[in-house]
């Protein structure tokens, strides 16, 4: 299964579409409280990847791998099953879009990722930077 997944300012599902504004940032500012975010995800489901159960995970990790903040990871999960519409083509995908709002997280200085994990598997990541400047 293949991913997308976008920082962004704002972002929002919505009947099936994805919404969202200020898409594709790589860097924050750090040490600043009240910046708020969104993790936007587009997964593009296999023809023989319908009709089952999927588990999807989204994590905030640090540089080295390490789940961020400390005392309480970032983190967002579900499930979803999607089905084959009547006249799907052997082949076709089918896209499920996500989307979640980030709040209240201070970054230090440092790099950063979303890792995007379907099934346990790693399938994105979009890494980011929190800078001074």
């Amino acid at each position: 299964m293949r991913a997308v997944i976008l920082l962004c300012d704002w972002a929002e599902v919505i009947a099936g579409k994805l919404y969202a504004q200020g898409v594709g940032w790589a860097r924050t500012r750090a040490d600043t409280p009240g910046i708020g975010s969104a993790v936007a995800t587009l997964l593009y489901v296999p023809y023989d990847q319908t009709n089952r159960r999927v588990a999807v995970t989204c994590r905030l990790v640090t540089a080295d791998g390490q789940p961020f903040p400390e005392q309480q990871p970032a983190q967002f999960g579900y499930e979803f099953e999607i089905g084959r519409p009547p006249g799907l083509q052997r082949g076709a995908e089918q896209i499920m879009p996500f989307a979640a709002k980030v709040n209240g997280i201070i970054y230090p200085p440092g790099d950063y990722e979303w890792v995007l994990e379907v099934d346990g598997a790693t399938v994105a990541g979009a890494p980011f930077s929190a800078t001074k400047e």
